[in-house]
């Protein structure tokens, strides 16, 4: 896989090289025959002025609103005035290195009109679907399957690592499953809200990505990315929960097993990462056991189960194996065999504590992308009983990710009185007791 990827680029940056090398080729053969019109000239040849301005404003003109958007503005507005603007100012740039002459950079040519009815077509294109892309969806009869991921909401298992360019797709092309009337009309209803979204609600908070294949009868394989509610996707997720051939390729850790794996390490209620002496064979049994829990685990019950711990491990499933990704694992409190395993080995989890242990509270309120860090040290006995149950261990491993449920920007670091210390996520509620 990672051989292929490889390949990929390689082909990929000289197909462009080989554009470049051909425009090159091109304009000395014209500038051969014509060399006349090349003298004192930027563009050899007087009506390519208007082609190369379309071909430049045009493109050019997307881009720029593009940057503008992900750059902090927050709505469609400021993409569109932006595309507009550049497609402007960038046919008057090309005018103006044509002729060399500042009067002609503020002349309106025709060229200049049909740049920007052109970006405005292109916008029009894009808000509209107009060629129905966003608002695809096959008739259920042309089905032999679909899959569907649920991201920001479930996590999904699979030895996939991040390095795979095509790794969305491969999660989706194992998550298939037969399709249910019930699931088809989720999805129908979903895709018909896609013309509203667009990309001011993508930015959204409140609004998730849904990633969805379609498997034709044909044998053709169609992907899509879909927004919405994250309260509706939720829903949505629990459904597929209650299916048993869905919750079976949701973990299925089969292809996990088969990588090479490293560096493991464990922690529990009380402690952070420790690493685990153990060796590859140990690290295989252990995450044997852990498929097996999950085999066996009710999904429906386990998003409401206790965490006591979680697992970590850095692992490589490329031909090379010489690029690793970490992937976390939640220790649930029914998973048995994996807590008598690391036991055995050593390591008993630390599966409840109370807030006598405590010896202080460490706060730290931070803002996104600023540097200052406010922090907020709490040995109040009272303050510290008040404020335990609001404690949640911060858990990357989760089956399910329940982002309302703490409050963002705030971490808390525990120290305990036997000289541990532990960080933690401050369930929502709970800064109203700071």
């Amino acid at each position: 896989m990672a051989g292929r990827e490889n390949v990929f680029d390689v082909a990929w940056y000289l197909g462009i090289f080989a554009v470049i090398v051909g425009i090159y080729v091109l304009l000395l053969i014209c500038a051969r025959f014509r060399p006349a019109e090349a003298a004192e000239r930027v563009i050899a040849f007087r009506k390519m002025e208007g082609i190369i301005k379309i071909a430049v404003a045009v493109p050019g003109a997307l881009a720029c609103g593009l940057i503008v958007f992900m750059n902090g503005a927050e709505n469609t507005q400021w993409f569109v005035i932006s595309c507009l603007m550049a497609a402007v100012i960038i046919s008057f740039a090309v005018s103006f290195s044509y002729y060399m002459d500042s009067a002609e950079f503020f002349k309106l040519r025709l060229t200049t009109v049909i740049s920007v009815l052109l970006v405005a077509g292109c916008l029009a294109v894009f808000h509209y679907d107009l060629p129905g892309y966003d608002s695809y969806l096959p008739k259920e009869s042309q089905l032999s399957g679909m899959a569907v991921k649920f991201d920001g909401i479930l996590k999904y298992y699979g030895g996939v690592g991040e390095h795979y360019r095509d790794a969305e797709q491969l999660q989706l092309d194992h998550m298939e499953t037969a399709v249910t009337p019930e699931m088809y009309e989720e999805i129908r209803q979903i895709v018909s809200k896609q013309t509203e979204r667009k990309m001011t609600d993508q930015y959204d908070s409140e609004i998730f990505r849904i990633s969805v294949m379609y498997h034709l009868e044909n044998g053709r394989k169609i992907y899509r990315t879909y927004y919405e509610k994250e309260e509706r996707l939720r829903a949505f997720a629990k459904k597929m929960l209650n299916q048993e051939e869905y919750v079976e390729k949701l973990c299925d850790l089969d292809a996990f097993l088969k990588c090479t794996m490293q560096d493991g390490t464990v922690q529990d209620l009380r402690t952070n990462e420790i690493q685990l002496l153990f060796d590859e064979k140990e690290l295989h049994e252990l995450f044997s056991l852990y498929a097996e829990e999950m085999r066996t685990a009710n999904f429906s019950q386990l998003i409401h189960e206790h965490m006591v711990g979680e697992l970590s491990v850095a692992y490589s499933s490329a031909p090379e194996k010489d690029v690793f990704t970490t992937e976390y694992f939640t220790i649930y409190d029914s998973f048995d065999s994996v807590i008598e395993y690391l036991k055995k080995a050593g390591f008993e989890l630390n599966q409840s504590y109370r807030p006598e242990e405590i010896l202080s509270i460490t706060v730290e309120t931070y803002e996104e992308g600023e540097e200052n860090v406010n922090r907020e040290i709490i040995t109040d006995s009272e303050q510290i009983h008040r404020l335990f149950p609001y404690l949640n261990k911060y858990a990357v491993g989760t089956i399910w990710y329940d982002s309302d449920a703490f409050v963002e920007n705030m971490m808390l670091s525990v120290v305990w009185k036997d000289g541990n210390t532990s960080n933690y996520e401050l369930r929502a509620g709970g800064e109203d007791l700071l």
